[in-house]
Formats: structure tokens, sequence, C-alpha cells
């Protein structure tokens, strides 16, 4: 039920030529698709990117996502910590659905192009992508987070 690596990688790509710096979170068995995604990137734009998947307590997760001017993230529980820290949020959702867990949060904007509930949660799709989620094009996020970010450099 994740969005594709790829995806995540071009949005990151975009965001670090605009001067930002991206930060992946997520638990020890994500860190391999933050790997996934900076390895990706340009070789020039890695050290823009940092995969704390894995590396951090809960705790000191949720320290960093209320540092960040604005978070994308697919249905997980820390999408729903962003929401809860009121941190401008895109959530990416699939066959999970918003009617049952939406951010709670008015700096929310939710992105799903499918309807309805779907059991089944991993996709056939390519590397187990679940064809809604392959779907959300990183242009649309884009468009969706762009609003929220502030135009600073941090290089």
């Amino acid at each position: 039920k994740r969005w594709p690596h790829y995806h995540y990688a071009s949005l990151a790509q975009t965001l670090i030529e605009r001067g930002h710096h991206v930060v992946l979170f997520g638990s020890a068995k994500d860190n391999e698709a933050g790997e996934a995604i900076r390895d990706t990137l340009p070789e020039s734009l890695r050290a823009f990117c940092t995969n704390l998947a894995g590396k951090t307590s809960l705790d000191q997760a949720v320290v960093l996502i209320a540092a960040c001017h604005a978070v994308v993230s697919n249905d997980s529980g820390l999408m729903h910590v962003a929401a809860a820290l009121n941190r401008p949020l895109v959530a990416l959702y699939g066959p999970s659905s918003p009617d049952f867990t939406p951010p709670l949060s008015h700096q929310a904007n939710v992105i799903r192009l499918i309807t309805g509930y779907h059991r089944v949660r991993k996709g056939d799709g390519e590397q187990g992508y679940h064809q809604s989620l392959i779907d959300i094009q990183p242009e649309r996020v884009l468009e969706a987070l762009t609003p929220y970010l502030q135009k600073q450099d941090y290089r």
C-alpha cells in the first residue's frame, strides 16, 4: 500500500532541485525502499536526501516530523503523526480508504484515484505496488504540495 519508490524519487528530485532537503521516515522494513529512492536520484542530489527509515525511535521521528515544512505520505502511522502535529500534508491513498482512516488535520490534502473499500491492499502491479498508487503521478502530488512549501534554499 505504498506509493512507488520511483514516484517518491521523482518528487524528491524536483524538490531538491528547487532547494529543499528531503528526509525519508519509516520503520526498519522501509529502509530498503528509502535506499531505492535515494539510489534512483542522480548521484549529485543524494546528499540532499536523508534516509532515516529504521534509524529513529518513534519519539525522534515525531520531533523531526514536527520540524518539517510539509509531508508527503501514504496512509500510515507516521501520516497520522504528521496530521496530529498539524504539518502541511499530502496524503496518498490507494486501496485503503480515507473514509475509514482520514488524516485529521485542516492542512491535509488527500489524493485518491479510486473509490470504495478494497480488501486486497498489496498490489499486483510492478514490484507489488497497487495500481491505484502507481496511477498517482508525481506531478499531481507536487501540485498539491507546492502551496505548502516555503521558498527557502537549504543549501
